[in-house]
């Protein structure tokens, strides 16, 4: 098979680095015997997670691992943004979180969006304690009343929405 990627390559003058290429075999099981693959001769690298323009695919076939990613990073900006509620008014803070934050919860969520709920429930926690930074409430307030006062949908439902409008731009 790799002489077939070879020749593909030289018609269409690409190159591949072997040593770059790492091969992602996707399975339910818990053990499963490595697959040797061979490219120009160099044997490529097994791998359980990969990440490939943003987005973390793992060998399970689940987003844990992607959702992980995103709580991390996630987190740092809205620690971020707690240092800054004093410093800065509401409408400010509110602009830093749609501007800066929210983006990250929502990149490419039309592909991951079939996580676990345990999963999807980690990002709205994140989101509602934003949500008490901007509006400086307490952490015993409502979800309902936190989504009121600030004027934002949840994520699930956010969600929803970025996949149906897709949906409408495939099928039209």
């Amino acid at each position: 098979m790799h002489e077939n990627i070879n020749i593909w390559a030289n018609k269409w003058l690409v190159s591949f680095n072997p040593k770059k290429t790492e091969a992602l075999l996707f399975s339910l099981r818990k053990n499963t015997d490595s697959i040797e693959l061979k490219f120009n001769d160099q044997i490529i690298k097994n791998v359980s997670t990969h990440k490939h323009l943003g987005i973390t695919f793992s060998s399970d076939g689940k987003w844990s691992f992607h959702i992980d990613n995103i709580i991390k990073s996630v987190s740092k900006m809205i620690s971020s943004m707690h240092k800054l509620k004093y410093l800065v008014n509401r409408s400010t803070l509110n602009k830093i979180y749609t501007i800066y934050i929210r983006p990250h919860f929502e990149y490419a969520c039309e592909v991951w969006d079939g996580c676990t709920s345990e999963d999807s429930d980690k990002l709205e926690r994140l989101q509602l304690q934003a949500a008490r930074i901007v509006t400086g409430l307490p952490t015993y307030t409502s979800k309902r009343h936190l989504y009121f006062e600030t004027g934002w949908e949840t994520l699930k439902e956010r969600r929803r929405k970025r996949k149906l409008n897709q949906f409408y731009k495939i099928y039209n």
